[in-house]
């Protein structure tokens, strides 16, 4: 998704009033699987270090828009480091109808944000970038997020794009 059509996405949710947080102004991509490379060493080259990032997916042959906040930044550790944060959350945009758009936050702050060096951006073991493909899991855990973003899990979801951008106040 660019930075454009986050935008535009951004301004029909801040009109239509459900979303009940601040969007910010401006986004910067450092990281964007058509042009740069769908592989986590790509990721961790282009986005490690950045502080509040946005990843967002588009699952394949669907609408379907998924993603995640973090406030912190990412590393590329090995073995796998965990950050402890509660502002981090994820999403799920409904282009069809954006009222039935599901933001999930963060319930267990321990174990949910991790950092490793063969996972993209990884929202706990649950929701991550599998290896170096186009390839995302997910799994909801009732003891980590607050909502499912997903009617079913699946440990293999092909996507079209990825994104990752620097969330920069204005």
């Amino acid at each position: 998704m660019s930075s454009r059509k986050f935008k535009e996405q951004r301004d029909r949710c801040r009109s239509s009033g459900y979303l009940k947080y601040h969007f910010v102004s401006d986004l910067l991509s450092h990281g964007k699987g058509s042009r740069d490379g769908f592989t986590c060493e790509l990721f961790h080259r282009l986005c490690d270090n950045i502080p509040g990032t946005v990843a967002i997916i588009k699952v394949n042959g669907t609408n379907e828009i998924l993603g995640g906040y973090i406030p912190l930044v990412w590393t590329n550790n090995n073995p796998y480091k965990w950050s402890i944060t509660t502002d981090s959350f994820i999403f799920s945009l409904k282009t069809q109808y954006l009222p039935n758009s599901i933001v999930s936050r963060i319930i267990h702050s321990n174990q949910v944000i991790g950092c490793y060096s063969i996972r993209g951006p990884p929202f706990g073991d649950y929701f991550f970038m599998k290896d170096d493909n186009r390839i995302w899991s997910y799994q909801h855990m009732d003891a980590y997020y607050e909502k499912r973003l997903r009617s079913e899990d699946n440990h293999n979801l092909l996507i079209d794009e990825f994104e990752v951008f620097q969330v920069l106040k204005s």
